[in-house]
């Protein structure tokens, strides 16, 4: 509530709290952490579900231990929005989360 998030993004395998659910929109993206994991084919479900959310409140993008998975997919995110390239959109990622390291294959996604 402090930080009005009202959406989240979870790139994990578990739904939100029940005393958050109708709180809180959430977009499930059931991902593993795996350099063999596909995951260029939500990157299209992802910037949508940002973008709408965003017109009406915050929004953030969470895995198990915000290192990889939240990382690559606001990296795309953030690729796409603004149209940086992966280095850029790493190191302003990194400056805000200084553990961000998406895995290699995310990286080459």
């Amino acid at each position: 509530e402090k930080n009005k998030i009202g959406a989240v993004v979870s790139a994990i395998h578990c739904t939100l709290p029940q005393t958050l659910r109708d709180k809180v929109k959430q977009l499930m993206i059931p991902i593993n952490d795996a350099d063999s994991q596909p995951i260029r084919h939500i990157f299209d479900e992802v910037f949508d579900f940002i973008e709408e959310q965003r017109k009406v409140t915050n929004v953030v993008v969470h895995c198990f231990a915000g290192v990889s998975r939240s990382v690559a997919l606001s990296i795309a995110y953030i690729m796409r929005k603004f149209g940086y390239g992966f280095e850029a959109s790493l190191a302003l990622v990194s400056s805000k989360r200084k553990c961000a390291s998406p895995n290699h294959g995310f990286q080459n996604q």
